[in-house]
């Protein structure tokens, strides 16, 4: 049986694409004939890489091969793909961020998740379908649509957190970082949902009322869509009297953000929507405390073993930080449950097991 693993782009330091080539090594390690496709592939290092192209799928062999189509955004070619095949299909849903967020700062970004969550309604309907959401909210996301609840999995993503393990810190970043003040950390794209105002507005109250000698750092990929989104953050951080306490990575090494969770005091999370947020899978194993709010799939993410705050409270989040840098029992309990949360869940060999159970299924599905 070969199983063919569809995206529209591959590219370095992505969620999307991090998860589909942790699976294609974990399938091609069972022993199962994978192969990537994709439409563009953006000098990714790794296996080869096979052009997108949708009349294949007519070659495709009926009861012998698996597509496992990964969706996050709008993709008519792959759709029309999917239409046409006579393979089995599983749909892997990493979830698509709700328009309105971007509403006055991207038209087009607003546009694409438009069109994204038009595609998974189609996709949520294709008839006898499976469906491997990143986490339970996922799939809540697909029944909504129109799925079979019968037929949604959860899988969690793949990450590459082990292996930036490896990384040497720098010594740079040691050199500005580490010099006793407590160190706040958020790891995100700058995009409207990620919560980036809630965290400045957290931390004004807890560097003015609770730790002058404290810091908050974002790191995340910039774009120039959302430059106006970046300046107005640093904006607010002025208005709040915080802008020389708040530093903006807009771009940082694999290095960089080892070095970011080495020296990192708290995570602080305020995201406003996630589909799973593999950052925090990330802080579990480097064993930082996490203070988050528990939108969409953040709280089922860190099952219990953060400060999560089911309501936005400035204060009370501003004094569950206080607490992680304060009190080291606090502190050691949340490193504790952080990373055995990460050794029962989301270890790469609890995951390659999952992805195996449900090829398992799939098959036997296939075959009845």
């Amino acid at each position: 049986m070969r199983v063919h693993l569809v995206v529209p782009n591959l590219a370095s330091q992505d969620a999307v694409s991090n998860d589909l080539l942790q699976m294609y090594s974990a399938l091609q390690d069972a022993g199962y004939a994978a192969e990537i496709i994709a439409a563009g592939a953006d000098q990714v290092p790794g296996p080869r890489v096979r052009p997108f192209a949708p009349h294949e799928a007519l070659a495709w062999q009926p009861g012998e091969d698996v597509v496992i189509y990964h969706h996050a955004t709008g993709f008519p070619r792959g759709e029309e793909m999917l239409r046409h095949t006579r393979a089995s299909i599983v749909i892997r849903y990493h979830n698509i961020t709700p328009p309105p967020f971007f509403a006055g700062w991207s038209r087009d970004h607003e546009r694409a998740c438009q069109e994204g969550i038009e595609a998974s309604r189609r996709l949520a309907r294709l008839p006898g379908a499976i469906f491997w959401g990143a986490s339970r909210f996922n799939c809540s996301d697909l029944i909504a649509h129109g799925a079979a609840e019968s037929s949604c999995r959860v899988l969690p993503p793949f990450h590459c957190t082990e292996a930036m393990a490896g990384e040497v810190l720098g010594r740079g970043t040691l050199t500005a970082y580490k010099d006793g003040a407590a160190n706040i950390l958020f790891v995100g794209g700058y995009k409207p949902n990620k919560g980036h105002a809630h965290a400045i507005r957290v931390f004004a109250v807890y560097n003015r009322l609770m730790n002058p000698q404290s810091r908050l750092i974002f790191a995340g990929a910039g774009s120039s869509h959302f430059e106006s989104y970046t300046d107005s953050l640093r904006r607010l951080a002025a208005h709040l009297g915080v802008a020389d306490r708040v530093v903006f990575h807009t771009s940082v090494s694999a290095s960089q953000l080892r070095t970011l969770y080495f020296l990192a005091d708290v995570f602080l999370c305020l995201s406003e929507h996630e589909g799973f947020c593999v950052p925090l899978v990330e802080c579990m194993y480097f064993r930082v405390p996490v203070v988050a709010w528990g939108t969409t799939a953040v709280a089922e993410t860190l099952g219990g073993s953060a400060l999560v705050w089911n309501d936005f409270d400035a204060i009370g989040m501003a004094e569950s930080i206080h607490a992680c840098v304060q009190d080291q029992e606090v502190s050691r309990e949340l490193r504790r449950r952080g990373y055995e949360r990460y050794a029962a869940a989301y270890a790469p060999g609890i995951l390659r097991r999952r992805l195996l159970q449900l090829m398992a299924e799939a098959e036997s599905r296939r075959a009845a």
